[in-house]
């Protein structure tokens, strides 16, 4: 018997592209990168992601927003997009018995203190979301490829944030001096 095996493609099919983004206006992480490099916190060069590992994070970000409805049903759901102050953002889930928002992130990072300041983005993103609809709190999970030294299994964490209205007023108003930096070409 002679098999023959061919490689067709090394690339995921973009099967899941970022969904309920608009086509046109800022969104909340595009100006959160834009801050992330202004202020040194990311490289230009950290902001491209390679394209098989955004895909499989977008799978896995899909899979655990479909379990948490199924799971739960009746306290999930996905709100689509929402929009504040011509910023437009996209929350993966909102939790109606916390009531805010979640985000669900897969990372390549090993999970460590929530300090640490690769998260910025990640809390800021729920920070905004929180922002945006009106909530006093938000959670981040993330999922990560690192192994756990004490199970032996892969890290999950769900982190959450309650704030005042003055601290995400903060938040939002440097969101806002982004994207007027953004337009002024500064």
């Amino acid at each position: 018997m002679v098999v023959t095996t061919t490689t067709l493609t090394r690339r995921i099919p973009e099967l899941l592209p970022m969904l309920g983004r608009s086509t046109s206006g800022y969104h909340v992480s595009e100006l959160i990168h834009s801050l992330a490099v202004r202020t040194g916190r990311r490289s230009e060069s950290q902001l491209h992601r390679p394209y098989n590992k955004m895909q499989m994070g977008c799978a896995l970000e899909h899979g655990l927003i479909a379990r948490y409805q199924a799971h739960y049903p009746g306290r999930y759901f996905s709100p689509g997009e929402v929009e504040k102050d011509g910023i437009f953002g996209t929350p993966d889930l909102f939790d109606g018995l916390l009531v805010g928002p979640d985000e669900i992130k897969w990372s390549y990072y090993s999970i460590t203190d929530p300090t640490d300041d690769k998260y910025f983005e990640y809390f800021m993103q729920g920070d905004c979301y929180a922002w945006m609809m009106e909530c006093d709190n938000s959670r981040l999970h993330i999922a990560s490829n690192h192994l756990d030294s004490a199970t032996g299994d892969s890290e999950y964490v769900c982190w959450q944030r309650e704030y005042t209205w003055v601290e995400l007023s903060k938040v939002w108003a440097s969101l806002l001096a982004e994207r007027e930096r953004i337009r002024q070409g500064r």
